[in-house]
C-alpha cells in the first residue's frame, strides 16, 4: 500500500510537470507568433516565408503554427480558464456543470490541444 501511494504521488508530479511545461510551451509559442505578426505588420512588404527561412531555426509550417496560435490566443486562453473552472467546480454540486457544457468545453480543448500538440511536434522536428 506505501509503494502504491509512492507511485501515485509520482505519477502526479509527472502530470503536473508536464502541465507546466506544456503551459510554458503554449506561453512561449503565442509570444513568438506574437513578434511574426508584429514584424509582418511592422513590414507589409516583407515576405515572411522567405524571411523565416532565411533567419529562423524553424520552418515556415512553424511560424504558420506560431502564427495560428496567436491569432487563436483568446480561444486558447478561455479553453485554459474553462478548464481551470471545471476542475474547481468538480466536487461542487452547487455549481457543477451540465453534461452539455462539458461536452462542448472537452470538444474546443481538445481542439486546442490538438494545435499546442502540433506546435510543441514541430519545435522538436528539425525543420
Amino acid at each position: 500500500m506505501k509503494q502504491q501511494k509512492k507511485t501515485i504521488e509520482e505519477i502526479n508530479e509527472l502530470h503536473f510537470s508536464l502541465e507546466s511545461m506544456v503551459k510554458l510551451s503554449t506561453s512561449t509559442a503565442l509570444e513568438i507568433g506574437r513578434q511574426l505578426s508584429e514584424l509582418k505588420k511592422a513590414n507589409p512588404d516583407i515576405n515572411l516565408v522567405h524571411w523565416v527561412e532565411a533567419n529562423c531555426a524553424f520552418s515556415k509550417w512553424t511560424a504558420r503554427l506560431y502564427l495560428t496560435m496567436y491569432e487563436n490566443q483568446k480561444e486558447i486562453e478561455e479553453v485554459d480558464r474553462a478548464h481551470e473552472g471545471f476542475r474547481m467546480l468538480k466536487n461542487n454540486p452547487i455549481g457543477k456543470p451540465t453534461e452539455k457544457e462539458v461536452k462542448a468545453t472537452r470538444r474546443t480543448e481538445f481542439a486546442i490541444h490538438r494545435m499546442i500538440v502540433a506546435c510543441i511536434q514541430a519545435m522538436l522536428r528539425k525543420d
